[in-house]
C-alpha cells in the first residue's frame, strides 16, 4: 500500500500555501503535490523537509528557481542525483547532525 502525507513548505512574498505541498510515498519524496503549479513552484524560496521523509528522489526538487534555503530531516538517508538541479540561487543546506 502507499500512503502519501503532504506537508507545509515556505513561499516568499504575501504568497501563501500549506499543507498538501509535497508527494511522500512509503518516506520517498517524489516532488510536489500536482495541486502547486509551476508559477507557484518559482515563488518557492525556503522548504522544510519533513521529518518522515528518508529520501529524496532524483530531480524531485530540482527547477526551482529562487529556492534559496533547505532543511533536511535527521532521519534523511539517500538524496536522488539532480534532486536540486538548476536551484541556482541555493546557498543555505541544514543538514541534520544524523544525516
Amino acid at each position: 500500500m502507499i500512503s502519501k502525507n503532504f506537508y507545509d513548505i515556505i513561499i516568499m512574498g504575501d504568497f501563501s500555501m500549506s499543507d498538501n505541498m509535497f508527494l511522500i510515498e512509503n518516506g520517498v519524496l517524489k516532488g510536489f503535490n500536482s495541486i502547486v503549479s509551476k508559477d507557484e513552484k518559482n515563488k518557492i524560496t525556503e522548504l522544510t523537509i519533513p521529518p518522515e521523509v528518508t529520501a529524496i528522489e532524483t530531480a524531485a526538487l530540482s527547477n526551482l528557481k529562487e529556492l534559496v534555503k533547505v532543511s533536511l530531516p535527521e532521519g534523511l538517508k539517500r538524496i536522488g542525483n539532480s534532486a536540486f538541479y538548476s536551484c541556482k540561487k541555493l546557498t543555505s543546506v541544514t543538514i541534520g547532525s544524523n544525516v
